[in-house]
C-alpha cells in the first residue's frame, strides 16, 4: 500500500485537484492499479518463484486468480474513470490525458512481454526512479543555480553504496545460512525497509514543492 501510493504520488503530484482529499485517492488507486497490473501478468511466474520457498509459500494466497482478475478489471477501470473525470473538472488538459493513458497502455504491454523481474524493473528505472531524481535535481538547482549534475551524484553516492553495501552483507549472510530467511523473502524485507523511509521523505519534498 506504501508503495502504491508513492508511485501514484510520483506520477501524479503535479495535479491540481479542486478538492485536495482526493489526491491521495488517486494517488493510491494508481499506485495499486501498476502493482496489481504486474502480478497480474506474471501470477504463474510468482506462483512457482513463492512456492520454492517455504517461508514465501504463504504468499500464494495473494495470487489467487479470482481475486485478482476482479481487482485488475475494477482497478484499471476506475484509474482510467478518474482520469476522465479529472480532465472534465479542469484538473489538467487532454495532452496529459493522452500522455498518461499511454503510460498506462506501455506499462500493460511491459508487464505483459516481460518477466516479472525484468519488467518491474524496466518500470522502475526508466518510469519511475529516472522521473523522481529529475524531480530532485530540478528543485535542488532552483536552491542553488550553480547546483551540477556532480554535485547531485557526489549527494546520492554515499547513501546509495551504503544500501548496496548493506544489501550484499544481508544477501550473503541468508546464503550461509547465518540469517534463516529466504533471499526472495529478504529481498521483500530490504525493499521494505528502503521504501518506507524514502516514500516519507519524498511525500514531504512533494507538499514542500
Amino acid at each position: 500500500m506504501l508503495s502504491a501510493f508513492h508511485f501514484g504520488e510520483s506520477q501524479l503530484n503535479d495535479l491540481k485537484l479542486k478538492r485536495s482529499f482526493l489526491r491521495p485517492v488517486l494517488f493510491l488507486t494508481w499506485g495499486l492499479t501498476l502493482l496489481l497490473t504486474l502480478i497480474y501478468y506474471n501470477t504463474a511466474e510468482l506462483i512457482g518463484h513463492t512456492g520454492f520457498f517455504k517461508d514465501t509459500a504463504v504468499f500464494q494466497a495473494v495470487y489467487q486468480h479470482e481475486f485478482l482478475s476482479e481487482a485488475f478489471i475494477a482497478l484499471n477501470a476506475l484509474t482510467v474513470g478518474m482520469l476522465f473525470v479529472f480532465i472534465q473538472r479542469g484538473s489538467f488538459d487532454w495532452n496529459r490525458l493522452g500522455g498518461e493513458l499511454f503510460l498506462l497502455a506501455l506499462i500493460h504491454l511491459t508487464f505483459f512481454l516481460f518477466p516479472f523481474i525484468i519488467g518491474f524493473t524496466m518500470y522502475f528505472v526508466v518510469l519511475h526512479s529516472l522521473r523522481v531524481m529529475s524531480q530532485e535535481f530540478q528543485f535542488l538547482k532552483k536552491e542553488k543555480d550553480a547546483f551540477s549534475l556532480r554535485d547531485f551524484l557526489r549527494l546520492l553516492m554515499p547513501y546509495s553504496l551504503l544500501s548496496v553495501f548493506f544489501t550484499m552483507v544481508t544477501f550473503w549472510l541468508s546464503w550461509i545460512d547465518f540469517i534463516p530467511v529466504s533471499i526472495p523473502l529478504l529481498a521483500l524485507i530490504i525493499i521494505s525497509t528502503i521504501t518506507l523511509p524514502h516514500a516519507v521523505v519524498m511525500h514531504l519534498f512533494y507538499k514542500q514543492s
